[in-house]
């Protein structure tokens, strides 16, 4: 049930209804239509919470558009930018793809085009700026090899030992080519909880059929709790996110259930999965079956998804940066899996601590301990400024 204090302006309604399944409030939709609206805003907000090609679809739909021209022009214009970027990625996902399975590298796209084809059934209808691909198997000289070879070059230049000691990190690894930005993974890390491959993966992989062609992808389990894991990390600051999962509940009426929750477990995720499950169907209005949230997790799910729920339908963003980095903590599964988040956070170097400090190969170990000072420099950095702000 939808927090007794939701009331957004007609603008925001709109948004929530965009993040709907087809089919579902379409009248509420022609509705909000009706209404006065502010439309520079509707439109900043679209584009901010990256709604605008389902907030499209919609119109489109409409037997009875009350848009004018020139409004509608516009729409059709951020549309159309957006399938044009989703076509170029697409054109740089595939001989990517080839290029590394030659290799012997199996390499699994997790978002971008495929997300998009898998949820709204089109690689145009969701916006997304970069590639991202989990790596099941590889060493980082072949991967590295595959992508100069397609004029591909690392977001930041290591030497041979650095690479090695990166890759045991287990942080994402970027590429970039003229525009075009691929983050390369071994783990997934959303936050406090991580998604690990398990090594029947590979075995329970499913082809998706995009661009005339089948690509192995993600089987729909394993990716919902990928979409609940990111959106969670970032907040659902983003209403794209509640959107996608959304969509993915609804276009995956045989969802296994248990293996979902089984998969949670595993990544310390199941309170992560619960939040979000009942936030996709208190705003989204996606149908969860019965049992299922107390299947995943009994206990605290309900108290993140109202948290969140009152924080998204305020329509603000009232938690400031300092108490948003402590927010994970609390939703984290176990004691254990939270002190493992923490030593992750702050010893695991990201690039900016090794842009920062270039260490000989031999040394590179060292980078654990200098990234506990940088963390917090940052922290001190966000306090003092919050702080500031109040006077």
């Amino acid at each position: 049930m939808t927090h007794p204090s939701f009331d957004p302006t007609p603008e925001r309604r709109l948004l929530f209804l965009c993040t709907r399944p087809p089919g579902q409030e379409d009248a509420a939709f022609a509705e909000g239509l009706a209404r006065p609206l502010d439309w520079p805003r509707l439109q900043t907000l679209l584009i901010w919470h990256g709604l605008f090609p389902l907030f499209y679809r919609r119109l489109r739909a409409l037997r009875d558009n009350p848009l004018d021209p020139q409004t509608m022009a516009r729409f059709r214009d951020l549309h159309l930018q957006s399938s044009a970027r989703a076509l170029v990625l697409c054109n740089h996902l595939l001989p990517l793809l080839d290029r590394l399975r030659s290799a012997g590298v199996t390499a699994v796209p997790t978002k971008g085009p495929v997300l998009a084809q898998r949820l709204y059934g089109d690689i145009g209808a969701r916006v997304y700026d970069d590639l991202d691909l989990l790596l099941l198997d590889g060493d980082h000289d072949t991967v590295t090899g595959v992508f100069a070879g397609l004029g591909y070059r690392p977001m930041i230049e290591l030497g041979r030992a650095q690479q090695r000691f990166w890759q045991r990190s287990g942080r994402e690894f970027v590429f970039f080519r003229r525009g075009i930005m691929v983050d390369t993974h071994r783990r997934l890390s959303e936050g406090p909880a991580f998604y690990r491959p398990d090594p029947r993966l590979r075995d329970r992989l499913v082809p998706l059929r995009i661009e005339g062609r089948d690509v192995p992808v993600l089987p729909d389990e394993d990716r919902l709790l990928i979409l609940c894991m990111h959106g969670t990390k970032h907040h659902w600051e983003v209403l794209k996110w509640l959107a996608d999962v959304a969509h993915l509940v609804d276009a995956a009426p045989n969802l296994n259930w248990d293996a979902l929750a089984s998969l949670a477990r595993r990544a310390g995720a199941r309170t992560t999965l619960a939040s979000a499950l009942g936030l996709a169907r208190n705003l989204a209005g996606v149908e969860i079956p019965a049992g299922a949230l107390d299947r995943i997790d009994p206990g605290r799910g309900a108290f993140w998804t109202a948290r969140y729920e009152r924080e998204l339908t305020a329509g603000g963003d009232r938690m400031g940066k300092v108490r948003r980095r402590a927010w994970p903590l609390g939703i984290i599964d176990t004691g254990v899996q939270r002190l493992r988040y923490l030593l992750y956070y702050l010893f695991t170097p990201k690039y900016a601590d090794i842009a920062r400090v270039h260490l000989p190969g031999a040394a590179a170990p060292l980078y654990y301990l200098l990234r506990p000072p940088a963390v917090m420099l940052r922290a001190l950095g966000l306090l003092g400024r919050r702080l500031t702000g109040r006077r």
